[in-house]
């Protein structure tokens, strides 16, 4: 699937069931899914299909547990159980996005990544937070692995919404034993 093209945008995971009734918590977001999202697709790729789209019932805030679901035909506890570790999508149209200062981790997807001088350390496969910042993956052509965090004294955030590359403040030798072989 080309993601940088999609009209669906990753927003979590399905997290622990909550209560008997079907709810779940939704995982890798602090912040429930946006209220207009009258919908979602769960699983591995909306555009192709492999998943199913389902009518939110009930979303709301969870405490500092970030957002609470509940879904149409989710009816108890093993049925949420069972979604457990799934991706969620929504359409790319139900999320606000000032794009002065927030971007979609898709819209960075596939894009190459040059250091200050010119160098091209590889194209950027996965995105994840672990609390402290964002962390980039980034795939070289050779088929190594290096991840650093999206953080200004790195990375030159002054990029536009759809970038299209990845610019660092630094030389790629910062980098350097770093690599995953």
């Amino acid at each position: 699937m080309n993601l940088r093209s999609s009209s669906w945008v990753v927003v979590g995971e399905v997290g622990r069931a909550h209560g008997l009734r079907g709810h779940f918590f939704v995982s890798g977001r602090t912040e429930p899914i946006p209220k207009n999202c009258k919908q979602l697709f769960i699983g591995r790729d909306p555009e192709n299909g492999l998943g199913r789209l389902i009518v939110i019932n009930e979303n709301r805030q969870a405490s500092n547990q970030g957002g609470l679901l509940a879904l149409k035909g989710v009816v108890d506890r093993s049925q949420a159980e069972e979604l457990r570790g799934q991706t969620i999508w929504v359409q790319r149209e139900d999320l606000e996005l000032d794009e002065t200062d927030e971007f979609f981790w898709s819209d960075l997807l596939g894009k190459p990544v040059i250091d200050n001088a010119g160098h091209v350390l590889g194209v950027i496969d996965y995105i994840d937070n672990y609390g402290a910042s964002d962390i980039v993956s980034i795939l070289s052509e050779d088929a190594r692995r290096l991840s650093i965090p999206l953080v200004s004294q790195y990375v030159d955030m002054n990029f536009s919404a759809q970038p299209e590359r990845l610019l660092l403040k630094v030389s790629s030798s910062v980098f350097a034993e770093l690599w995953d072989d």
